[in-house]
């Protein structure tokens, strides 16, 4: 899965700036019944929150890399668990 955001500035802002940001993510269904999930992600000014909403006043020369890896498992109908670690 690929996604991209693009912020637009508003004319009604003052100090207002354009942004973006780009994700990757990779899903593989592992051998145990479980779901690995890698993700990139990089933005630039107001993208910057990736995944969420930025300030639009955020300058244009702020960037932010992201690196995540997330392997969820559900053993039976009422056990299962995640682990997420975040770069």
């Amino acid at each position: 899965m690929t996604g991209l955001s693009l912020v637009l500035r508003s004319q009604q802002h003052a100090g207002a700036h354009d942004g973006w940001s780009l994700s990757a993510t990779h899903l593989q269904q592992t051998m145990t019944g479980g779901l690995n999930k890698f993700a990139i992600q990089y933005g630039q000014g107001p993208g910057i929150g990736l995944g969420q909403a930025d300030l639009v006043t955020t300058h244009a020369s702020l960037q932010r890399w992201r690196i995540v890896e997330a392997y969820t498992w559900q053993n039976t109908s009422w056990f299962g668990g995640q682990w997420t670690v975040a770069y």
